[in-house]
């Protein structure tokens, strides 16, 4: 049976009246003709979605200390046996802070920097100073007054290069007075590793009162652990070291304890307590149990927490958690646990370890662990059971950007916000009298004006897309609900985000939703039977975008909000080919956790709701116009561009744009489209919002529909993830679907079915045309990438295409001269400014591809098969003449003889090689003068004379006829060529060639290598060895003809005849 589509379009009867609503309901005029812009949108006044359906976290995180600010602050840790914090800045300075909150001022305490100075100093090292990474105090410090700090020193001008012991521990003493201050004299290096990358740099007493070290790989974020640090136990990199500080050791300062898992182990440092972490990112002891844990910056899609048990190989980079990154690589003598808590990069990218919560004041968090995230500012806590941890559970609002968790000497926990320099505490969150309740029904919305019919509220804005993901044959109804008249900025770029890593190209008012409503038809291709199921919403809060589902009822009358676990629904459809003429559909409600796996800040949270997706032609009052136009017409959609200081200034209102201006997807399914944009399109909208960096797609592939597929690390690789017993299986093996794994897994149900949310049912027509566009492609896919880019730079079709995009480019660049000159429209001046910075820009990217185009040629004539792939590609259109004549000049002279043969039929019958041929001038020959470098080379290294298939010359080549190595001994440089023209005029008895007849007819021939009463042992041409049984011989025949073929100079030049003689005549 056929399965409908997924759709996104309204009827064309259901977008004109879409359209004439919105614009009947425009603030400024009647109905507009189809030729004027659309009447401004009228506002959304019922904006009822806000908060969420479990209400506030149950904590917040205000600030302390008032009078404390600090710069980039990592570090935050108190005294044993005093009241005081300590917080360590990033660029070396540690200061303290008294425990009267409202008064305590930062009493400068260290400024590590002075190290790096002494240093210098005291060694005449060219140091500077990195960074500031740890700090602790020893557990007798009331007594012994010692603490310890982990800093970063680099050679100066040191470029990418990385500094051998940078990374240092030491020890120093602090004085009694108040406020302490520590002594720089007194520093003592306990511990050195490489400097730079991942350095961890956390310090630790644990309640043995051994110290503990994390170091990270040294590596940069990619790619992952160049070093190939993770399993190495012969360095100190990315691990948990633990040393006694109390006891020296020798000529060492610290003892290693007789119990640390490695110190018997062979060439390991006996310093390891665990190891296989990437950047450990503090840890923490708890002071009830002992246990130690420990937060773990991830790479590409996880964030990681594990409780630290001796000896623990926490497997990077093996492994990055549950997910495979180096499988080939080795792994170390423990076997890798897994982690205790992994986040997905969809809800954290930066996790910062915590504590163990042991304080009074929150009894219900006691003996939960209590960490966060640096970049999405969440805090969660996490329940021990047993050996085990519970499911984590967000707890506070992310306001923090946490760089450090630490803990009073009551066992209550502080936040330390790298951002702002300020210190937190948790406090419970108060209930609000008059807090809006979440809403439990469709209906409670806002966003209709009645739900059994569909109809929207006034202000909210159905849209359609180019490209739909697939939903298990359902079809969409999108819409867009955006408070008052507030209009959803589009910058011409991404735009760095305030106070995160990520960026974003669009910027949506507060309590903005976006919406869609699935129906299915439960007779399929029987529009009547379509009902309504669900309807998904994504709302913004300010910061985030949180996803809620919403289950129609039987009557269609309303929907009701699923739960935060998601649900399911068996449905009954028709079908003619199941028994009894139905068949059972199962329809998974979301989870929210499912929501945000796909909507997450990677991919801009919206998958729908872009410029790709929204540029398209639809019904309006009786036309067709582009979508993006009446959107921008309304005011819906407002294009800026950042203002003078980005942050501080609001972005500055450029006006409308050309639709041709904005990028563009096509229809996976029309057959009139592009089948590589096709399928790079269908792919992106159904994979890449996890197929992408940090996206948490458990592939490491990347399915972005703009990146060149040879970047996506799909091509002939390996997959990770299984191969499903097919043999040699490729992600995507090119023109063999029956060997990929990604239509594999698109193809089949239970495990390993992609996609892996949000679908239960296998789209027939996407596994086609997803076969189709792999079949097609080219099965040398690298080869076929440099070809690419060969054309990408053939002079002639690069002119054409900017001659076409010309006019486009031309009034882009004139709006964009105006816009900054603050005009609302391009003048002639502007056109004229425009045409020149064009001209120019064309001239500089002639000049570019010029350099580049010998660059991509010398790249496909490198190896034979790129040559003949170049070769073929001559004869087609995608190369022009002028680029043809580039290819042939380089080609005729290149090094490899077969690679000249290959395109000498392509040149001039005057330009060809001129080649001995069937008649030979002995004497033309001898007169000619040889270089024997040159003939050396024609002997060891040409692919086309292939002298030593037979013949050896010292230890090159095979003997199977005479060692030439001291020819030139036996004969006359006339005698060799003589040899080589007639090899059967004078043959030694030994190069004889022999003909043996069995018995049964069979003909055997080749050299008598061994002839005895038993059997005859005979070499043939390929050096294969024939033994015949003397019993099964019929005749033995001598034969006049050498093994060495007649006129084997035949398709040589002159020249390299001269050079190998004078090459064989050397040889004595």
């Amino acid at each position: 049976m056929s399965v409908p589509r997924a759709s996104s379009l309204l009827s064309p009867v259901a977008w004109s009246v879409a359209w004439i609503a919105l614009v009947s309901q425009a603030v400024i005029g009647p109905t507009a003709s189809a030729a004027e812009p659309v009447a401004l949108r009228k506002p959304w006044t019922t904006p009822h979605v806000q908060g969420t359906p479990e209400g506030p976290l149950p904590f917040h995180s205000p600030r302390i200390f008032p009078k404390a600010l600090f710069k980039n602050p990592v570090v935050l840790t108190n005294a044993p046996g005093t009241d005081r914090l300590f917080v360590g800045e990033q660029s070396g300075k540690i200061f303290s802070l008294a425990g009267n909150r409202d008064s305590a001022e930062p009493e400068l305490f260290l400024d590590t920097t002075q190290l790096c100075d002494r240093l210098n100093a005291k060694s005449g090292s060219q140091l500077e100073f990195e960074a500031l990474y740890g700090l602790t105090f020893h557990p007798q410090f009331a007594a012994n007054r010692e603490c310890f700090a982990c800093y970063v020193v680099r050679r100066k001008n040191q470029g990418t290069e990385q500094t051998e012991e940078g990374t240092r521990v030491v020890r120093l003493k602090v004085s009694s007075t108040n406020p302490p201050v520590a002594d720089p004299a007194s520093e003592e290096l306990l511990v050195t590793w490489l400097q730079g990358g991942h350095n961890g740099g956390c310090l630790k007493f644990g309640p043995d009162g051994c110290l503990y070290i994390s170091s990270g790989d040294g590596g940069p974020a990619f790619p992952p652990d160049p070093l190939n640090a993770g399993q190495d136990l012969s360095n100190l990199l990315s691990s948990i070291l633990r040393i006694n500080v109390d006891r020296r050791e020798g000529s060492r300062p610290y003892s290693i304890p007789a119990d640390n898992p490695f110190v018997e182990t062979p060439n390991a440092r006996g310093e390891i307590w665990a190891y296989g972490l990437r950047n450990p990112w503090k840890m923490s002891f708890d002071r009830e149990s002992g246990d130690l844990w420990v937060g773990d910056v991830g790479w590409e899609l996880w964030e990681l927490v594990y409780r630290v048990r001796k000896g623990d190989n926490f497997g990077w980079s093996i492994k990055e958690g549950p997910q495979l990154v180096h499988p080939e690589r080795q792994p170390g003598p423990t076997p890798i646990v897994p982690p205790t808590v992994a986040i997905p990069h969809t809800e954290g990218a930066s996790v910062t370890g915590g504590f163990v919560y042991r304080g009074k004041k929150f009894p219900e968090l006691t003996g939960q662990y209590v960490f966060g995230d640096w970049e999405s500012r969440r805090i969660w806590a996490v329940e021990q059971t047993g050996s085990n941890a519970g499911q984590k559970r967000e707890i506070a609002e992310p306001s923090v950007r946490v760089v450090d968790f630490s803990e009073d000497n009551n066992g209550e926990l502080y936040l330390l916000d790298y951002d702002s320099g300020t210190i937190h505490e948790l406090t419970r969150t108060e209930k609000q009298a008059n807090e809006t309740p979440f809403p439990q029904k469709l209906s409670e919305t806002g966003l209709f004006a009645e739900v059994p019919r569909h109809q929207l509220q006034s202000g909210v804005i159905p849209f359609s897309i180019n490209a739909p993901r697939w939903a298990d044959g359902a079809t969409s109804e999108r819409f867009i609900a955006v408070p008052g008249s507030d209009p959803v900025q589009l910058f011409p770029g991404p735009q760095p985000i305030p106070a995160s890593m990520f960026q974003r190209t669009t910027v949506f008012p507060t309590n903005t939703v976006v919406a869609k409503t699935l129906a299915l038809e439960l007779e399929p291709g029987v529009p009547s039977s379509s009902r309504r199921i669900e309807t998904q919403i994504l709302h913004f809060d300010g910061r985030d975008w949180r996803g809620y589902s919403y289950a129609w009822n039987d009557d269609q009358s309303d929907a009701v909000l699923v739960g935060p676990q998601g649900e399911s629904r068996t449905l009954s459809l028709v079908d003619p080919e199941a028994p009894n003429g139905h068949r059972q559909q199962t329809w998974r409600f979301p989870s929210r956790t499912d929501c945000l796996r796909c909507h997450n800040p990677w991919p801009e949270y919206l998958l729908a709701f872009n410029l790709p997706q929204l540029n398209r032609s639809v019904e309006s009052q009786g036309t067709r116009r582009n979508q993006l136009t009446l959107l921008q017409e309304l005011g819906l959609l407002q294009n800026v561009t950042p203002g003078a200081n980005p942050g501080q200034d609001p972005p500055r209102v450029t006006g409308i744009k050309d639709p041709e201006e904005f990028p563009r997807f096509v229809n996976p399914h029309d057959r009139s489209e592009d089948l590589d944009q096709r399928a790079r399109t269908y792919l992106h909208v159904n994979c890449a919002h996890c197929h992408r960096n940090g996206g948490g797609g458990s592939a490491y592939v990347h399915l972005l529909h703009d990146l060149p597929l040879s970047e996506t690390r799909t091509l002939a690789q390996k997959p990770a993830q299984g191969t499903f017993g097919i043999p040699d299986a490729q992600v995507i093996a090119p023109a063999d679907p029956y060997r990929s794994t990604l239509l594999f897994r698109m193809a089949k149900l239970g495990p390993g079915h992609m996609p892996h949310i949000g679908s239960q049912v296998i789209d027939r027509e996407g596994v086609q045309l997803i076969h189709d566009w792999i079949r097609q492609l080219p099965q040398r896919s690298a080869d076929q990438v440099a070809l690419d880019r060969l054309v990408s730079l053939d002079e002639p079709r690069a002119a054409s295409r900017e001659r076409r995009e010309r006019p486009f480019r031309l009034r882009q660049v004139a709006r964009q001269i105006a816009v900054a000159a603050g005009r609302p429209t391009a003048n002639d001046a502007d056109l004229e400014q425009a045409r020149q910075q064009l001209a120019q820009q064309a001239s500089e990217a002639q000049a570019n591809r010029e350099k580049l185009r010998p660059q991509a040629i010398q790249d496909l004539l490198s190896t034979t098969p790129r040559a003949f792939l170049l070769y073929r590609a001559l004869s087609t259109p995608d190369l022009s003449p002028q680029t043809r004549s580039e290819v042939l000049a380089v080609a005729a002279q290149h090094a490899d003889p077969a690679t000249r043969d290959l395109y000498e039929s392509l040149l001039p019958e005057e330009l060809r090689t001129r080649r001995l041929g069937d008649v030979v001038s002995l004497n033309e020959l001898l007169n000619l003068k040889g270089d024997p470098l040159r003939g050396r080379e024609l002997f060891q290294k040409s692919t086309t004379i292939l002298c030593r298939n037979c013949h050896r010359i010292g230890d090159q080549g095979v003997e199977l006829g005479p060692d030439l190595s001291v020819i030139g001994k036996k004969y006359t440089r006339a005698q060799i060529l003589e040899n080589i023209l007639e090899p059967s005029r004078t043959i030694e008895p030994r190069y004889l060639t022999y003909v043996v007849e069995t018995k049964a007819g069979k003909l055997h021939s080749g050299l008598l290598t061994q002839r005895t009463a038993e059997e005859i042992v005979l070499r043939d041409v390929e050096n294969k060895e024939h033994r015949i049984p003397a019993a099964e011989i019929e005749s033995v025949t001598p034969q006049q003809k050498s093994i060495m073929p007649e006129l084997l100079l035949k398709e040589m030049t002159p020249e390299q005849v001269a050079d190998l003689l004078e090459y064989l005549s050397g040889l004595k």
